[in-house]
């Protein structure tokens, strides 16, 4: 890739020689203007750098860039028309919208004022584009190295500066095919336009993260997009560390610690599934039986019947919605052999041996059924919501007076 840059570079060189060269014959400093997509980010300020040592290092030139305060094709269209009407000699485009510009570039060709563009390949009214790379492989190998970070698997999603931005979008595109490799890699509302502003891409990553709690992944296209990505990236770390604290709080309090500690005896379940599953219980007296807890969770059949004929159907999911989460998300454990790790004999320690025992009769049974179903071919979410229900009937037991 580096090749390609230098190459492209060079090309980009010898081009705007030989249009300088031709207009210096005409005996007169020739005006030669560079329009970025949006000035004042440091993309764009190396860029001008390179106006500025081409036009000191020409003889017989004037180099300068300009570029619209904000990020916007109908400004860049403006300043591309002014320089038009203005009748100088070429002019360099990065393009913000390739089909904006097309009737003014047009126009400037037919006035034999000189036409370069970059970022946009698809660009009719232009002698000539300039692409520093393969702009599909180099999307493909940001994404390539998002994968390696996310382990291959989990939720992403994907910035550009906007949908008309023809190499950002090439860049997203690039990367979403390379995602395809990835069977548990999930693109999510891909392209999301933060117009080459960094609180534009910090409100859309906020956006993304709210939309997608466990969103893992950001693939940027624009330079500021970084900026605002890591800004709310940052923001959802702090707000997450200060509930992870108040939650830790409230364990301590009664009635919910003594029900927590005994909760967080089981498999699957630690601080945050022991808290909410407490909260949402209350008082386990309130259900005399444990299949009424159950029938409150939702995890029960439905039942349709017709005089002496019964039909058992799909779970009611009439119940706690949350509860029933929970509680499926802690029913997956089950599939493994009963164990006792390092981290579930800190959680039991201390606790009452009752409920130690139960937790384990608990492991032992469940798995022992979570087999038996998936040897009779069951789907596994059938298997683990069965496994939820009768751990729910554990639970009830072990919060029971």
């Amino acid at each position: 890739m580096l090749k390609k840059t230098k190459i492209a570079c060079t090309v980009l060189a010898l081009t705007a020689v030989a249009f300088a060269s031709a207009l210096h014959a005409q005996g007169k400093p020739q005006d030669i203007v560079t329009v970025v997509k949006i000035t004042g980010i440091s993309w764009f300020n190396r860029m001008e750098v390179g106006v500025k040592e081409f036009g000191a290092s020409t003889p017989g030139v004037a180099t300068r860039q300009i570029g619209p305060a904000q990020s916007d094709a109908v400004q860049q269209q403006r300043l591309v028309e002014d320089l038009v009407a203005k009748k100088v000699d070429a002019i360099a485009v990065v393009s913000m919208d390739p089909p904006t510009l097309e009737p003014v570039l047009k126009r400037a060709m037919e006035r034999g004022i000189k036409v370069v563009t970059h970022e946009a390949d698809n660009q009719k009214n232009t002698m000539v584009d300039i692409e520093a790379f393969d702009n599909t492989a180099y999307g493909a190998r940001i994404n390539e190295r998002l994968a390696a970070c996310m382990g291959q698997q989990g939720k992403w999603t994907s910035l550009v500066g906007s949908l008309g931005s023809q190499s950002q979008v090439q860049w997203a595109d690039g990367g979403a095919s390379n995602a395809k490799k990835y069977p548990k890699m999930a693109l999510v509302d891909a392209k999301n336009e933060s117009l080459n502003d960094a609180e534009k891409a910090y409100g859309k990553a906020k956006e993304m993260l709210r939309k997608h709690p466990h969103l893992k992944g950001f693939q940027g296209s624009s330079s500021l997009d970084v900026l605002g990505i890591g800004r709310a990236v940052d923001e959802a770390g702090g707000r997450l560390q200060a509930v992870d604290a108040e939650l830790r709080d409230l364990l301590t309090l009664e009635p919910l610690r003594a029900r927590v500690e005994r909760l967080r005896c089981f498999r699957g379940i630690d601080d945050l599934t022991a808290l909410t599953i407490a909260a949402e219980v209350g008082d386990v007296r309130r259900f005399s039986t444990a299949p009424s807890l159950m029938a409150f969770t939702g995890l029960v059949p439905s039942e349709h019947s017709s005089g002496t004929k019964k039909a058992r159907g799909a779970i009611t999911k009439t119940g706690n919605a949350h509860l029933r989460r929970v509680l499926v998300e802690a029913a997956w454990q089950y599939r493994h052999h009963p164990f006792a790790g390092p981290a579930l004999q800190a959680r039991q320690r201390g606790a009452p041996a009752d409920t130690i025992h139960t937790a384990w009769h608990a492991q032992a049974r469940l798995h022992r059924r979570y087999r038996r179903l998936a040897a009779r071919g069951k789907p596994k979410q059938l298997i683990v919501t069965a496994i939820a229900r009768e751990l729910t009937g554990f639970l009830w037991a072990a919060l029971a007076p």
